[in-house]
């Protein structure tokens, strides 16, 4: 994978990150540790009816251990890949690969997921990258579709959101992530915050986790790192530990389900 490479990133306020020009990253909230603070009340209240009806799906499944091995989760959804048009626009590219899933080509450009606002809250901003709480939010106003967000998982708590999201009901997840090099298989540079789409879990090749990455680390500057980058973009596989690892290192461990 040719040699590690840190890039760069400047700490603003509660961790937010700037957009620089080396960045792939919509990280704002994705490394903020104060992040349930600052939920407007509908969106706590929102946010806290999903978590009870999570809560006693995991409780069922915990109950129900599985009497086979065929009885261990797998599902892997056809998303549509769609490449972030810029190095710091991952949380819109995400949202509109979300959004491609749920309402096909009535759906958002990634453009018109950057200028959403949630109460006055934005998707994304020049400043500080991106919110996956909004995201979640926006998904469920505009698509219909009831997603969740959750914030501070454990590695488990990250596989069994998956599994819900993308087994039970049917629909792609996201996860912000901060990506060490050395643990990601095709990324060659540290990403301080990223956030992807997840499209797959699958117990039958080593616990995998199949994404849809929006990030073409590989792409010519400013977009990503010319030949120095990785096969980063579009429909990937990684180990489950890799995907909650990522998750579990940034600081609020953030899942949109």
């Amino acid at each position: 994978m040719g040699s590690k490479r840190i890039l760069p990133f400047l700490a603003v306020g509660a961790l937010a990150l700037l957009a620089l020009p080396s960045l792939a990253f919509g990280a704002d909230l994705v490394d903020d540790p104060d992040v349930q603070g600052k939920l407007p009340q509908s969106a706590r209240a929102y946010f806290a009816e999903r978590e009870a009806e999570y809560q006693a799906w995991a409780n069922g499944r915990a109950q129900r251990a599985p009497s086979r091995i065929v009885d261990a989760p797998y599902r892997v959804l056809t998303t549509t890949s769609i490449m972030q048009r810029r190095n710091d626009y991952c949380v819109p590219a995400t949202t509109a690969i979300l959004d491609r899933f749920a309402r096909g080509s009535r759906s958002w450009t990634q453009d018109q997921w950057a200028s959403y606002r949630y109460g006055g809250t934005p998707l994304w901003t020049d400043a500080s990258g991106g919110n996956m709480w909004v995201m979640a939010m926006g998904l469920r106003d505009r698509t219909g579709v009831g997603y969740s967000f959750s914030s501070g998982n454990s590695a488990t708590s990250v596989y069994e959101r998956s599994v819900y999201g993308i087994v039970t009901k049917g629909r792609p997840v996201a996860y912000g992530v901060r990506i060490d090099a050395d643990k990601w298989p095709n990324y060659r540079f540290d990403h301080a915050g990223h956030i992807m789409c997840g499209r797959g879990v699958d117990w039958r090749y080593s616990n995998s986790i199949y994404v849809d990455d929006p990030y073409p680390e590989n792409a010519a500057s400013p977009l990503g790192r010319g030949s120095q980058g990785g096969d980063t973009f579009g429909k990937k596989t990684y180990a489950r530990s890799v995907i909650a690892g990522g998750v579990v290192a940034s600081a609020s461990q953030q899942v949109v389900y």
